[in-house]
């Protein structure tokens, strides 16, 4: 039934299903709100302070593998890791004691010890850079991150017990700063879901050090990436005035760098 109401949204309210979960099953009314709250979760990739039986986790996690697919999958598991992280931090401001997961621990590298190996690091970046940008939510000053976050040394970065890949977050927000639409053409890709998918390119390449940064980095839809990667290209910075100049098959652009 947790299944179903995220699925559903419209159709069932949690506090009902919680209470037909409680008369068919005879579960608890807000043990089965937990159960409905901790699936979600799982299935958006955030943190859920709730603790689960191993029976219950490793019985929820199976599912989202069986029913949503490997990228899924992951995502739980990254909600299952933050949950781990919260409950053995502990808060002392609070008083809130560290307890040890072991059971979740097991069940965590159960599954993702079973990883098939072919999963791109294509999609785990994209990946990544979806759950960065949801932990980024509450940011007003996108270029200022940006910078910050560009000018880091630090590969890796910690937000809300997460850590991800410094690139990634910064692509994240540079896409969210271009409004995710193609520099070239300005088209936008709507996805079912509600969010935008567009592509990065570096103007200066990744494999000879082309860092992550607001003029290093062009927000592009999948044709114009393909083109800009495999057609004949050529680059000219236009003199401090924050724009690009980007031929590609004989055809010019300028594109703002700023």
């Amino acid at each position: 039934m947790a299944k179903f109401i995220y699925d559903h949204p419209r159709q069932k309210a949690k506090r009902q299903v919680a209470i037909e979960l409680h008369q068919t099953y005879g579960i608890n009314q807000g043990t089965a709100n937990d159960f409905i709250r901790v699936f979600h979760h799982l299935l958006e990739g955030s943190v859920f302070k709730r603790a689960l039986s191993e029976y219950a986790m490793r019985h929820f996690i199976a599912g989202v593998q069986r029913d949503y697919g490997i990228l899924s999958l992951q995502k739980a598991l990254g909600a299952l890791n933050k949950h781990i992280f919260y409950r053995e931090e502990g808060n002392a401001i609070t008083g809130r004691r560290p307890v040890s997961q072991a059971a979740m621990k097991r069940i965590y590298n159960d599954f993702n010890n079973n990883l098939p190996t072919h999963i791109s690091t294509a999609q785990s970046d994209e990946q990544e850079e979806h759950d960065a940008i949801k932990a980024l939510a509450q940011i007003t000053d996108i270029k200022l991150a940006i910078l910050a976050y560009a000018t880091s040394t630090a590969e890796k970065i910690t937000i809300t017990h997460t850590s991800y890949k410094r690139n990634n977050v910064v692509v994240a927000l540079i896409k969210k700063y271009r409004e995710y639409k193609c520099q070239i053409c300005g088209h936008q890709i709507l996805k079912a879901d509600g969010s935008y998918y567009i592509e990065a390119a570096h103007i200066e390449p990744h494999h000879i050090r082309g860092r992550a940064t607001l003029d290093n980095i062009l927000i592009l839809c999948p044709n114009h990436h393909k083109e800009f990667d495999l057609g004949k290209t050529q680059i000219q910075r236009e003199d401090g005035n924050g724009f690009i100049r980007i031929t590609i098959n004989d055809q010019a652009y300028s594109v703002a760098l700023h």
